[in-house]
């Protein structure tokens, strides 16, 4: 695979000097000052890695067990921005919609098809769009169904955490699907006695609730929103006339299949008459295409992986990554290798690493600090460091709006899991110069506050020395 910006002559990185017999590296200065500032906080069995280098001379400034492979996180979304930014035949996340069937009158004899190519960030205005057009091109009516067309992906091999499986924040990567592939369940009362009001988005007219809950006159909440399947949920309890409206999202399991009514709810809003249901099904051999949803600019998608730390986001760049690498469908194992290609450009071993998907909530990922920082120093070289480095988050925006301080000399990627907390990225000292670095924990309880909190204080002492 040839790629746009592989930096062959890399500048050393933590092996640009000799490690003690602890493995601690002999930078005794700086290591212990750092040591002294995370020993002290963190849990005792906590394992974890700091390495910074200065990205000019390849100086390593910091080197604290930097070799020891560790479980990223989210960090894993820096080898899928430079990805994205690095890829010869960038990824095409366009939606089509297409019709299967003569148009004649303002009807269409046969079935329309919502086709997906992993554009995770569409949404219920982009469906809105696309029923608007077909209404403009003259359609009113619709004799077959509304199916939607997710084959473009592969996705078995894929694996997620055991736990919080139905959490939002892991819905399931696909070639189709709206609002990352979530659902919302809104809950306002109602007068007292009434049964509440009840949202659903994406406004999908499949959707069926049960529905037991009553307003209360009471102060007391006791709302209960749970989800049987995709199509399916059940709303019990009571809600206070006075209380504010209550928000539940789930993930779902089969998005693709509820984009397809959410798009015959789009397209009846647009007036157009639909005789039969909402479906899965592949669009036949020369549908026609009436509308196209264009793919977001590659700025927009970075953004998203690194500020806002988008995880559906990520593995469906990856697939889609392989695909355009290596031809339709995207699969997990043309992902995999896509990454490994990559990384391998900016001397990231594949046999050092273990990547196992492009947002790094698997549990099968695995990089150590020096190996972050390596590729972080490297990317430093290629012709869209400028849009990665301004993709990253700065304290006080992203994933570090809340962090207490606010700083632009410092743009960093974090990760958060369970048993995984990490950070890493770039800061300028007040000499101007750029360091990579990497600081990485894992243990029992990474994202409590208690450890989450050391990291902010390694990002203050790295600008501040």
């Amino acid at each position: 695979m040839m790629l746009a910006a592989a930096v062959t002559s890399l500048i050393p990185c933590n092996n640009a000097y000799p490690s003690d017999a602890s493995g601690r590296g002999s930078l005794p200065k700086a290591n212990s000052d750092f040591e002294a500032v995370i020993m002290q906080r963190l849990p005792a069995q906590a394992r974890w890695s700091l390495v910074a280098v200065d990205c000019e001379s390849g100086e390593a400034v910091i080197d604290i067990g930097g070799d020891e492979p560790l479980k990223p996180g989210s960090l894993v979304k820096l080898f899928t921005a430079g990805a994205l930014f690095d890829a010869v035949v960038r990824p095409d996340f366009t939606t089509y919609a297409a019709v299967d069937g003569k148009i004649s009158d303002g009807v269409l004899n046969g079935s329309l098809f919502l086709i997906g190519k992993g554009n995770a960030l569409l949404s219920v205005a982009d469906l809105k769009t696309a029923a608007k057009r077909l209404s403009e091109a003259g359609i009113k009516e619709v004799r077959g169904d509304v199916a939607a067309d997710d084959s473009y992906f592969d996705v078995r091999g894929i694996n997620r955490p055991a736990l919080d499986t139905d959490s939002p924040a892991f819905s399931f990567p696909g070639a189709l699907g709206i609002d990352l592939h979530t659902v919302s369940i809104k809950v306002a009362p109602a007068e007292a006695g009434m049964p509440p009001l009840i949202e659903i988005s994406p406004p999908n007219g499949f959707v069926r609730i049960a529905l037991t809950a009553r307003t209360s006159s009471l102060d007391k909440t006791g709302i209960a929103i749970r989800q049987i399947d995709d199509l399916a949920y059940e709303v019990s309890g009571n809600i206070p006339a006075s209380s504010a409206p209550l928000h539940k999202r789930f993930s779902l399991k089969d998005p693709a299949l509820y984009a397809a009514g959410a798009f015959y709810s789009a397209l009846t809003e647009a007036g157009i008459k639909v005789a039969g249901t909402a479906r899965k099904g592949r669009a036949p051999e020369g549908s026609r295409t009436m509308a196209a949803l264009p793919s977001p600019p590659a700025g927009v998608l970075a953004d998203a992986l690194n500020k806002k730390s988008v995880n559906l986001l990520a593995d469906n760049l990856l697939f889609s990554l392989g695909a355009a690498a290596y031809g339709a469908p995207a699969t997990y194992a043309k992902s995999v290798r896509y990454v490994e290609e990559f990384l391998s450009g900016f001397g990231l071993d594949a046999a050092a690493l273990r990547i196992s998907d492009g947002s790094g909530i698997s549990n099968d990922n695995m990089v150590s600090a020096a190996g972050v920082v390596r590729f972080l120093q490297s990317v430093v070289h290629a012709p869209w460091y400028k849009d990665f480095y301004n993709s990253l988050s700065s304290p006080g925006e992203g994933t570090l709006s809340d962090i207490g301080f606010v700083s632009r000399d410092i743009k960093v990627k974090t990760g958060q899991l369970e048993d995984a907390y990490a950070v890493a990225g770039y800061v300028r000292d007040k000499k101007d110069r750029l360091t990579a670095f990497a600081f990485m924990v894992n243990t029992h309880g990474a994202d409590h506050p208690a450890v989450t909190g050391v990291g902010v204080e390694v990002l203050r002492k790295l600008a501040n020395d």
